[in-house]
């Protein structure tokens, strides 16, 4: 083969092996090509995504080397449209809602929970607060307004079924059910005819109560003629007619050491932490009786 002098200066420098190549439709094994001045690349293969291209941003490259789950086009970060994904346990997620309710479902297609609002922007929601070992999960009220009234009601005529407790512990202070047991108070004289007297009294926190009474008058000699009277009130050592409690109790005892019981319930509604008293007033001319009495409150809500 004739060569001219470039032809030799090239072939002095020679690197690699194998036949000379010519300039139409070349084929290569494994060639460095170094740099390119220009060239397309459309029937090439073999590219890897993840190292063999440049200018794509942070992530992105890494991600083209995965394997893909499910199906359709790229999802980007600002308003994507998702269809029945899987998003696994989430570490922190935000999902807003239609404004004419949004469901979540179940895997079998169904309706699992309604999410929905009555109208303008809501600032009032539930939460949940989970609870650790020992410890009750709590359905609460959050929102920007200070004192939120949390309500659940079913559809139609159904209301809404609560379960009470399953064995014999006490509601916890400020629940539905609290119980308030101000004790016995045993064998005391009326001190002074007319006079209105504290019996016993309990302290309530703000809410809604039941409060129930029940008192035992002992009479040690007949009494002809002479009366009582008592309520349940938030006013201390006064006989308040009707008030916040039972009214009054009348009695005209008769015949020998005769004993007569007085019991009732009434509503209380407190707005702040108040101490309630069983007042009882002695009205008899004579022999005044001694009394038993024992005050309890139920909370309502």
């Amino acid at each position: 083969m004739s060569t001219n002098n470039a032809v030799n200066t090239s072939l002095s420098g020679q690197s690699g092996a194998g036949s000379f190549a010519g300039t139409i439709s070349p084929a290569f094994t494994t060639p460095n090509i170094g740099t390119p001045s220009a060239g397309t690349l459309t029937n090439c293969t073999g590219l890897p995504a993840s190292t063999g291209i440049s200018g794509l941003g942070t992530g992105v490259a890494t991600a083209l080397g995965q394997n893909v789950t499910g199906s359709g086009g790229i999802v980007l970060s600002t308003s994507a449209s998702l269809t029945t994904p899987n998003i696994g346990s989430a570490t922190a997620i935000s999902i807003q809602m239609q404004n004419n309710g949004s469901p979540i479902y179940s895997s079998d297609g169904n309706v699992a929970l309604g999410v929905y609002i009555s109208g303008g922007s809501s600032v009032n929601y539930w939460g949940v607060v989970g609870g650790i070992a020992s410890n009750s999960p709590v359905l609460q009220c959050f929102g920007s307004d200070t004192n939120i009234i949390g309500q659940m009601n079913g559809k139609g005529t159904g209301g809404v079924a609560i379960q009470g407790t399953g064995t014999n512990n006490n509601a916890p202070s400020g629940c539905v059910g609290q119980f308030v047991d101000g004790g016995l108070v045993s064998a005391v004289s009326f001190t002074t005819t007319n006079v209105a007297q504290n019996m016993t009294s309990i302290s309530l926190t703000a809410g809604d109560w039941d409060v129930t009474y029940c008192t035992q008058l002992f009479f040690t000699s007949t009494v002809v003629t002479g009366s009582g009277g008592g309520c349940v009130t938030t006013t201390s050592a006064t006989l308040t007619t009707g008030g916040v409690g039972a009214g009054s109790w009348y009695v005209f005892p008769q015949g020998t050491n005769p004993v007569y019981t007085f019991s009732g319930t009434t509503r209380v509604s407190l707005a702040s932490t108040t101490t309630v008293y069983l007042v009882g007033v002695n009205q008899w001319s004579a022999n005044a009786p001694s009394f038993y009495c024992q005050m309890t409150a139920r909370r309502v809500r």
